[in-house]
């Protein structure tokens, strides 16, 4: 299913900038017209947004032409302002709402290694369902298949072994394309990608602190066969985000 956001070659770099929904205000997008207006500047080739923000700034998406992807689901484990303990999911915009607004695409979560199993029975039977809905909306399904759940360790969020599954996984339910956290080798994440038989991309996760080592990470996981990257807080909370932008989008194009 082929979406706007991804270029002529086959490849794609977005720009992740639906973080406010869990995490509130960040440095980097608490300006969110101005964030938006610099990765338009910096060309990007779509953005990952959240239902809020597509209803403020639809204007400036739509007279730049900018394709966006809407985050529609949220966990609450995920939120950083003081969080339940136990775990709970919900669908926050309906696929077809999502392509009466003019999305390229939804995004849904599927989070391995929870605690609460009616969180992840609901999170896999909303998956499932919006892949049939998309499939006759012709709407490509994103789906972010990670390890943040409580049973896996920092550590285990990155074994290459578990995003191989992971990310199996998340195309036998029917996704169409798919985020993933990199399993920080080349070689690994080869077995990752040759594995599953729908496109990959590759999170950006937290802010590195060395952009040469984020630059690095994007080259190898491209040369193993990634068709891109979905990062947020590595651009627009770099010294220069314009320049991180146009420096990710050199290597992945």
């Amino acid at each position: 299913m082929k979406a706007d956001f991804i270029k002529q070659d086959g490849k794609c770099v977005i720009v992740a900038i639906d973080h406010g929904i869990a995490m509130g205000a960040l440095d980097g997008i608490k300006d969110m017209e101005n964030t938006i207006k610099l990765m338009i500047e910096g060309k990007a080739d779509g953005l990952l947004l959240s239902y809020g923000t597509v209803k403020r700034y639809k204007k400036l998406l739509v007279d730049s032409k900018m394709p966006f992807i809407l985050r529609c689901d949220h966990f609450t484990s995920l939120v950083t302002v003081k969080a339940p303990e136990e775990e709970g999911y919900s669908v926050t915009v309906e696929v077809e709402h999502a392509k009466e607004m003019g999305a390229s695409a939804v995004m849904f979560y599927l989070v391995f290694g929870m605690n609460s199993t009616d969180a992840f029975v609901k999170n896999v039977e909303t998956i499932t369902r919006a892949a049939k809905i998309c499939n006759k909306l012709n709407l490509p399904l994103y789906v972010e298949s990670v390890l943040w759940g409580k049973n896996f360790s920092k550590d285990e969020q990155s074994n290459a072994k578990y995003i191989q599954d992971i990310c199996r996984i998340a195309a036998e339910l029917g996704a169409d394309i798919i985020k993933a956290p990199y399993s920080g080798s080349k070689d690994s994440f080869k077995e990752v990608v040759n594995s599953c038989y729908v496109p990959i991309t590759v999170l950006g996760g937290s802010k590195s602190n060395n952009e040469g080592d984020v630059l690095k990470n994007v080259k190898d996981a491209i040369d193993a066969g990634s068709i891109g990257v979905v990062f947020g807080r590595n651009i627009w909370q770099a010294q220069d985000p314009v320049k991180m932008l146009k420096s990710i989008i050199n290597i992945v194009h």
